[in-house]
């Protein structure tokens, strides 16, 4: 009694894309030779899947496969089943290559994402493509390096004197190159006046922007709770947590003691050309030379840090950058055995001039709340992208730190207005230290020069009180009086103060060459 053909088993529904390909793969093979006793027809009973033999049968290219090759090795089986995870035990430990590449931090967000895609926490597109929550990411990197007011006010008031203070040495230093290429030779007695001292002063400013410089970098993490860092800090907290690289380090180093060594040179240059000659080799000589270099080093740090080489100059750190290796370049080769004075002098003059760019371009940023200078390139980019939305109130001037972008006010920078005026007031401070530069000059008016010195002591003292209070917070003029007349009166004063230090300049100056 013949037995009706039992029906195919069905793949199941969580595999049934599997069985089908399986299905139409094994459809496209030639049958296996039937076991030994059985027909044809009752091999395709047992096996339904298996295509009729005979003349009405389709040839196919398949079926040269010789009938002694076994199904497995024709066609591997496709399982549903997973195959058990590989240990991954043998695998290299390369956290400390990331660490040493300064990329662990962004492994372990990337990593951490990753879990939780895998893990079923990945969301779709939710929302519009709006200013506010395009920039959702911004704001929290900014309140990551912004996470409260002492933050925010110690980057902000230190970037503004690494900008003043640069601008007002490198004016110091313009004057001493200039007289030094110019009129060295033909009035060779108001070298103390005119390039001795001033290289000093100069000197100074350099030394305080330049340790300014390292100090913003070691302390990247200042907030309330933490303690200040003069000269020491956790680098490693620095590389990862905060991302910094090793150019922000080098360059912060190289500047401060490149600065000290120019200091070093200026020092023992107050003392006249009756030093020793081995005093004046390895006093005056060497340490320029090894500022120099310092100074070199620092501006490659300043290119490589900012992309310059790879970037489109579009922003201000790339024209400071280019503007201080200038600058650097130009500190670096007056220092080299075998140049002539004047050339040297004149290579001061030029290097401080593009230091003077430099510096009015570094005003710019720190008018646009790009603190980060330009060995910090991350706080410039928040900013850039963020559009500074931690602001001043306007009703008792304190600050504010908005939850996102659209609680932002107006931001507290200045106006273009407001930074010439801090530009005259550097330089009114500049013109001032190089009159109390001429002191002891004039014998014959030993009185009437002591007046005028030190009333031109009082006007750099008071000058650099005003920029104190910018830097305080003063940057913009108030709306209530008296306070609004005493802004106006504060910037008139400190202009005719300018005209009258330039005068004096010029009184000192005529009668310094009739001597």
């Amino acid at each position: 009694k013949s037995q009706a053909p039992a029906a195919p088993r069905r793949p199941a529904p969580q595999c049934a894309a599997l069985g089908l390909a399986s299905r139409l793969g094994r459809a496209m093979e030639p049958a296996p030779p039937p076991p030994a006793g059985i027909s044809s027809a009752g091999a395709r009973l047992l096996h339904p899947a298996l295509p009729k033999t005979g003349p009405a049968a389709a040839p196919s290219v398949a079926s040269l496969r010789p009938s002694w090759q076994p199904e497995s090795a024709a066609q591997p089986r496709l399982s549903c089943k997973p195959e058990p995870a590989k240990r991954c035990d043998s695998l290299p430990d390369l956290t400390d290559r990331l660490v040493e590449l300064g990329v662990y931090q962004q492994y372990i967000t990337w990593r951490d994402a990753y879990q939780r895609w895998r893990q079923g926490g990945a969301q779709g597109a939710r929302g519009e493509a709006t200013v506010g929550n395009l920039s959702s990411g911004a704001d929290a990197a900014y309140k990551y390096y912004y996470p409260d007011e002492v933050s925010f006010k110690f980057r902000e008031t230190v970037a503004y004197w690494i900008a003043v203070l640069f601008m007002e040495g490198s004016l110091l230093f313009a004057t001493s190159g200039f007289y030094g290429s110019e009129g060295y030779h033909s009035y060779h007695h108001l070298s103390q006046a005119l390039m001795v001292r001033p290289s000093f002063v100069g000197s100074m400013c350099y030394t305080l922007g330049a340790y300014l410089l390292y100090f913003e970098v070691i302390n990247l993490g200042i907030n309330h709770d933490k303690a200040v860092n003069f000269f020491w800090c956790d680098w490693a907290e620095l590389f990862l947590k905060y991302d910094v690289r090793w150019t922000s380090i080098i360059g912060g180093i190289c500047y401060f003691v490149g600065a000290l060594m120019y200091q070093v040179s200026s020092t023992f240059g107050l003392f006249g050309e009756g030093l020793p000659i081995v005093v004046q080799v390895y006093g005056m000589k060497w340490p320029v030379l090894v500022g120099g270099v310092l100074f070199f080093l620092s501006g490659i740090c300043e290119l490589v840090h900012n992309h310059v080489l790879t970037s489109r100059p579009n922003t201000l750190v790339w024209w400071v950058s280019v503007s201080n290796f200038m600058g650097d370049v130009l500190f670096c080769m007056v220092g080299f055995p075998g140049v002539s004075e004047r050339t040297v002098n004149a290579g001061i003059f030029a290097g401080a001039v593009f230091f003077t760019i430099g510096g009015m371009l570094s005003l710019g940023m720190w008018k646009v709340g790009q603190f980060g200078g330009p060995l910090l390139a991350q706080l410039n980019a928040i900013a850039r992208a963020n559009a500074i939305p931690i602001t001043q109130r306007q009703q008792d001037g304190a600050i504010i730190m908005p939850e996102d972008v659209g609680q932002a006010l107006s931001p507290s920078s200045m106006s273009a207005r407001g930074i010439g005026f801090v530009m005259a007031y550097v330089a009114c401070g500049a013109i001032s230290v190089v009159n109390c530069c001429f002191a002891g000059y004039h014998t014959d008016t030993e009185f009437r020069d002591f007046n005028i010195e030190v009333q031109e002591l009082f006007n750099a003292l008071i000058i650099h009180l005003v920029l104190v209070a910018i830097s305080a917070g003063l940057h913009k003029a108030p709306k209530d009086q008296p306070y609004r007349f005493l802004f106006f009166a504060m910037r008139f004063l400190s202009l005719v103060m300018l005209v009258n230090g330039l005068l004096t300049f010029r009184i000192f100056l005529r009668e310094s060459l009739m001597l």
